[in-house]
């Protein structure tokens, strides 16, 4: 049998990006394996897969975290096999996360259902495999149910429930006659097909439409109108669906949409919420922002999981050493040492222009290398990280919420700083509550993203007149939690409140 040692030596080989690793059971030496068990480190999933948590990992965390990774591994062990129906459309909209129920379908005899994750239910059928293509989620690679098979199968309950996100998906998609024809005729389901034409035409895709509506007409012709089909006219698709143009990538046209509901829920809420009022000597507001200056980095830095007592953050915001006997001592002073760097050249910019600062992609960057000069001059951190996006994908403990792609980010910024271009300054609130809140959806940057967000954040609402917001460590459990509500549930309305009472709140003290 390995020793301790040498199990965790073979652990931390077969470990990336600091996620706990994701396995077949025959993946791992059979020696290895049981030490790892003695060492309660071994986490069985249904269908044969072992997830190797790291010590002092908490289960249930682990397997949150980790659903697409292990739905990777079982569509390994059932190959052929492909990620269908509303769980399809879901990942083709760059959606990760998971829905009510994963479902996986395979052509073996296999068939079970069971909650591999607190909340993450996973259902396995069996079902002839016609084809699969490829969307990565995070460093997982997950073969999806082509879309052919995927109009022809999703469930109508599903339809109705999530219109938009099919209406979504469906406003760009491009099918092949022939491979149409050919799904169809394996699964003749005219009704169906009616029913996403009748989609394809409310969204604007008349191409679609008309080649949806040729192939029922040509194997069968029949007619089929619109109210037997399941969706009526009483189903109505969001102006925000439709009236917005297409970028022909789904998981794009799909941020649109969500910045623009996120926009007009946050709205809604603050126009309804007693807030302060407008401050136009913008000099009281840089005074009061620069005499918060070692209170906002001992926060912000602690909310991120440095370990620093507010007297030392004090002491090296005023020119201490940020030396340190031990790597993790240095990195934590270097991170404040940095914010303060970021932290003074904001509010120079803010000055500058006059508390109109545009929120663009140059002024993040500028931000994130701020953050961390000081910490790649001492080489500690690599000088091309400093090098624009993130070039890898991110793993974020304790969430179910997976990043984008590194390949997305680009056109995700890009397509997030034009949306806020449109809102006028002087709506600084809703303009910070945005920026903060996509900002770390994207996570465009391997580290710092929640703090460049709170500068961004801070930037909006000094352009705004309204004065600079510190999120306090104790109030780390709120913030995440609000956070997760929208990037999980879509649910805008926890973190726009969060901000406003904070607002509140310093008006008041």
């Amino acid at each position: 049998m390995a020793d301790r040692e040498q199990a965790l030596q073979w652990l931390d080989r077969h470990t990336s990006a600091g996620a706990p690793p994701v396995f077949l059971s025959d993946e791992v030496p059979h020696d290895v394996l049981r030490m790892l068990r003695r060492l309660d480190l071994v986490i069985r999933v249904p269908g044969g897969v072992l997830v190797v948590r790291s010590p002092g990992d908490e289960p249930t965390r682990v397997l949150q975290a980790l659903v697409w990774p292990i739905i990777q591994a079982l569509t390994r062990i059932y190959d052929p096999a492909v990620v269908e129906r509303d769980s399809a459309v879901r990942l083709y909209l760059g959606r990760t996360d998971p829905g009510p129920e994963i479902r996986i379908r395979q052509t073996g005899r296999t068939r079970w259902r069971e909650e591999i994750a607190p909340g993450i239910v996973v259902r396995v059928e069996r079902g002839d495999v016609k084809g699969a293509r490829a969307v990565s989620v995070g460093e997982a690679r997950i073969p999806v149910d082509v879309p052919e098979n995927v109009l022809l199968t999703l469930p109508l309950g599903f339809v109705r429930g999530a219109l938009d996100d099919v209406a979504l998906w469906m406003k760009s998609l491009v099918l092949s006659r022939p491979a149409l024809t050919q799904a169809y005729r394996r699964q003749p389901r005219p009704v169906v097909l009616k029913r996403m034409e009748h989609i394809a035409r409310d969204v604007g895709n008349e191409p679609l439409a008309d080649l949806l509506g040729q192939v029922v007409d040509e194997e069968q012709n029949v007619r089929i109108g619109r109210d037997r089909t399941g969706i009526g006219r009483e189903l109505v698709l969001s102006p925000l669906v439709t009236g917005a143009a297409t970028t022909h990538e789904p998981w794009l046209d799909r941020l649109r949409v969500a910045i623009r509901a996120s926009r007009d829920e946050a709205g809604a809420i603050l126009s309804e919420l007693e807030l302060p009022r407008p401050r136009a000597d913008l000099a009281l507001l840089l005074a009061g922002a620069r005499s918060a200056r070692a209170y906002d980095a001992y926060h912000s830095s602690s909310i991120e999981g440095y370990r620093l007592r507010p007297e030392e953050v004090s002491a090296l915001l005023g020119g201490a050493s940020p030396g340190g006997p031990e790597i993790e001592d240095a990195r934590s002073r270097l991170a404040v040492v940095g914010y303060g760097v970021a932290f003074d050249r904001l509010l120079d910019r803010v000055e500058k222009e006059q508390g109109r600062v545009e929120l663009t992609p140059s002024l993040a960057l500028d931000l994130y290398v701020d953050l961390f000069r000081p910490s790649v001059e001492a080489g500690i951190v690599a000088a091309d990280d400093l090098r624009g996006w993130r070039q890898n994908p991110v793993f974020i403990r304790n969430t179910l919420f997976v990043p984008p792609r590194p390949e997305k980010v680009p056109r995700l910024i890009d397509l997030l700083f034009a949306e806020l271009a449109d809102i006028d300054h002087s709506r600084g609130l809703l303009r910070a509550v945005l920026v903060h809140l996509w900002f770390v959806w994207v996570h465009p940057f391997p580290d710092g993203n929640g703090r460049v967000a709170r500068f961004l954040m801070n930037a909006a609402l000094l352009g705004g007149g309204l004065p600079w917001l510190t999120i306090r460590v104790e109030q780390r459990d709120d913030y995440f939690e609000a956070l997760r509500r929208a990037q999980l549930e879509e649910d805008y309305a926890p973190f726009t409140r969060f901000v406003a009472r904070g607002l509140a709140a310093n008006e008041a003290s």
